[in-house]
């Protein structure tokens, strides 16, 4: 019976097969990635291709209801039974790891476009995991998980971690902070800067957060430098 030979086949695939990813060059503190795709760019827009041949082929279609006929119809043994059901179960959390992986890109893609196009790191945006986890309906946990480890290949070539698209708030902050003083000719106090980062960015810093920020960055207060 080809269904019967088709599902043997398939558990015969997926008792050697496992989760392919393509080498990764990255490499820190311990941390081993898995580069699992790359975004590339075409003139429709971003592209992105997975190195899983698993991902790449999509959801896997189960027919429940033609297993049940040919199981009933004694097509397959009480092991065969066995195998088939804990395969199903694996397809089943699969394709909710595709599905998981699949939202978590398309939503760094449009978090952080700017990125992509440009490769500065001063232009990702502020995106948290709790916030993306909230918009694609999983737990932080679930999201945190998914990108661990993970990596990919940007449109210049350069392979990032997926955490690099999820830059906490005080570091944004602290980048902008540093991006408006490289760009002012004159002397601008902490409240002068709170307000162009609201004016400019339209970000809200008390101006004790922006002191803060300035002496992280070792740059001195208002009466402490110099005019260019």
């Amino acid at each position: 019976v080809s269904e019967v030979q088709k599902i043997n086949n398939l558990i015969d695939e997926f008792s050697i097969m496992s989760e392919f990813y393509h080498p990764s060059a990255l490499g820190s503190e311990g941390i081993h990635y898995h580069k699992i795709a790359s975004i590339e760019r075409d003139e429709k827009g971003f592209v992105i291709g997975y190195f899983s041949a698993s991902f790449a082929r999509g959801r896997y279609t189960v027919d429940y209801e033609r297993f049940e006929e040919l199981s009933a119809d004694g097509a397959f043994t009480e092991a065969e039974v066995r195998q088939a059901k804990q395969l199903f179960r694996r397809l089943e959390l699969i394709n909710s790891r595709k599905d998981t992986v699949n939202q978590i890109l398309q939503n760094i893609i449009e978090k952080q476009a700017l990125y992509l196009e440009s490769g500065d790191v001063k232009t990702l945006f502020p995106f948290s995991q709790k916030e993306l986890a909230k918009k694609i309906g999983l737990v932080p946990s679930s999201v945190s998980r998914a990108i661990s480890s993970k990596s990919i290949d940007t449109p210049w070539g350069e392979e990032v971690p997926l955490k690099q698209f999820f830059p906490r708030p005080r570091r944004f902050k602290k980048e902008l902070v540093k991006r408006l003083l490289e760009t002012e000719t004159g002397l601008v106090s902490d409240e002068v800067i709170r307000v162009k980062l609201q004016d400019k960015f339209g970000v809200t810093i008390p101006r004790r957060s922006v002191a803060s920020l300035r002496r992280e960055l070792k740059i001195p207060a208002f009466k402490g430098r110099k005019t260019r």
